[in-house]
């Protein structure tokens, strides 16, 4: 193309922004070249430019503005990353252009020049600078589109470790990207970009298996979610499939997942409603994080480790989300759905008397008044932590006047991530995951449900925000990998 436009030999790199964690004295960011020329390679390829060194990549960072050196041999501030070139073999034209999101901040630097062309008058002219202007517009646009695909994938492996960890009547999970075809014949094809197996265990692919419409008969459901946008109940060699589409936010496709169940008709009511729910929520971060690479909305940050960057924030969205939503739902209680749960002995105890007769109530009642007890506690604790030392811990009477409005205001507006909170999450979780989802499920108490997930929540984003820089990073594998297998944090809900 360059040559076409301009008829000039260019020598091109392409940098961004990364944070200077090892010499930050050295500026707090810095450029690092991530592709360039082959013929540049040896001596361009991730090589690091800092605040303090030569170079006008940084002013097209702070300005956001192209600057274009005509002759580099006269200017004195331009860098050569091939430091043995001579001093009279400097000759050509230098242009820098910032690469811009969709709220036109910087994330990196395009570079072109001339110094390879054999020409004498090797100078940009205005067509040409244009033309790199709509090339680094382009990669701009492509470069976040690739990102947020990762940052959708990110979301789902996190959303799969959710469900897996309490609906066991799933096989497997495989997730399917919507790509442009390259035959002429045909309008897409699917590409296989993970598979999670038993127990959330997910094997992501370097170069993700290709699917076409005409080769794969037998799974032509897929193309059928996803030229519909709806959901398909589908079976094939004898096994359950339910499979759901992933829209973007005109509401088209942009993926599907397969959950397969085995050689069951349909998962439990109450499996179901968890796969709903896990969907709902990786849906809705869809739709924010493509909302937000676009531009149409702007990005908001709700708890504290959002603020950390764009791959820990990913990592964690989905709980964000779901606590939010939990935390909704808790604000449209009213005071007598708390009151049943506190008096909830004292029914029983009554309840008992009348019916003396009646088999296997004690034992039922029992394990029943210690899930009420335990869900309150544990959440009792995330805000009274001082309580662990207090005479009134081993006093149920006592610890359950800490149930009452405040409380709830506290439920419905606190950030497990925020660095003031400081509490016993061993404690907690002995109290919360001695009880399983299916125990909770068959309760039927709609506090309890809401309780329960909540302190899951927080328990896992506490967890997460301890180990900042190890648990979220993309679960991508890298080239050298043909594929790689991750796991999100979190324990299993299913029971003991």
């Amino acid at each position: 193309d360059a040559e076409a436009h301009g008829n000039k030999k260019i020598s091109a790199h392409i940098s961004l922004l990364e944070e200077n964690e090892l010499l930050p004295d050295r500026g707090s960011v810095m450029l690092r070249n991530v592709a360039c020329t082959l013929d540049d390679a040896p001596f361009v390829l991730n090589r690091v430019l800092y605040r303090d060194m030569k170079g006008i990549s940084f002013t097209v960072v702070d300005e956001g503005k192209p600057i274009h050196v005509p002759q580099v041999q006269h200017h004195g501030n331009v860098f050569f990353w091939k430091h043995s070139r001579r001093k009279n073999n400097r000759n050509g034209s230098f242009l820098a252009l910032p690469l811009q999101d969709a709220y036109m901040r910087i994330f990196g630097v395009i570079a072109v020049d001339t110094l390879r062309d054999p020409q004498e008058i090797n100078i940009f002219l205005p067509h040409e600078i244009r033309f790199y202007q709509g090339v680094a517009n382009v990669f701009s646009t492509a470069y976040h589109y690739v990102h947020s695909r990762e940052h959708i994938l990110h979301v789902i492996i996190t959303g799969i470790g959710w469900l897996c960890g309490i609906t066991p009547s799933i096989n497997t999970i495989t997730t399917y990207f919507v790509e442009l075809s390259p035959q002429q014949d045909s309008d897409y094809v699917l590409r296989n970009m993970m598979v999670t197996g038993y127990l959330g265990l997910t094997e992501i692919h370097t170069n993700p298996p290709t699917i076409f419409r005409k080769k794969c008969i037998f799974r032509d459901f897929l193309f059928k979610c996803t030229d519909s946008s709806e959901v398909v109940l589908a079976s094939a060699c004898g096994e359950t499939h339910i499979v759901i589409p992933l829209r973007e936010r005109t509401g088209e496709a942009l993926g599907v997942i397969d959950f397969n169940i085995g050689r069951s008709r349909m998962l439990l009511y109450r499996e179901y409603k968890d796969l709903q729910k896990m969907m709902k929520v990786v849906q809705a971060a869809c739709y924010e994080i493509l909302g937000e690479f676009s531009g149409e909305i702007k990005k908001k940050y709700v708890l504290a480790i959002e603020n950390v960057g764009e791959v820990q924030r990913a990592g964690i969205i989905f709980f964000r989300i779901m606590l939010q939503e939990l935390q909704e739902s808790i604000r449209l209680l009213n005071s007598i759905d708390f009151v049943s749960l506190l008096i909830y002995d004292h029914k029983l105890l009554t309840e008992q008397k009348s019916f003396q007769g009646s088999s296997g109530q004690p034992q039922d009642a029992e394990a029943n008044t210690n899930l009420v007890r335990d869900i309150l506690m544990g959440v009792i604790l995330f805000f009274h932590p001082e309580l662990e030392f207090s005479s009134d811990f081993e006093d149920w009477d006592k610890c359950k006047l800490y149930v009452n409005r405040y409380l709830v205001e506290n439920i419905c507006t606190f950030d497990p991530t925020s660095s003031n909170v400081q509490v016993n999450l061993q404690l907690i979780d002995g109290y919360i995951r001695d009880h399983s989802r299916i125990e909770v499920w068959n309760f039927g108490n709609i506090v309890i449900e809401y309780l329960y997930h909540w302190a899951h929540i927080c328990s896992a984003l506490i967890e997460l925000n301890k180990k900042l820089n190890s648990t979220i990073k993309p679960p991508l594998p890298s080239k050298t990998d043909s594929y790689v297998y991750a796991k999100m944090p979190g324990e299993t809900l299913l029971g003991k």
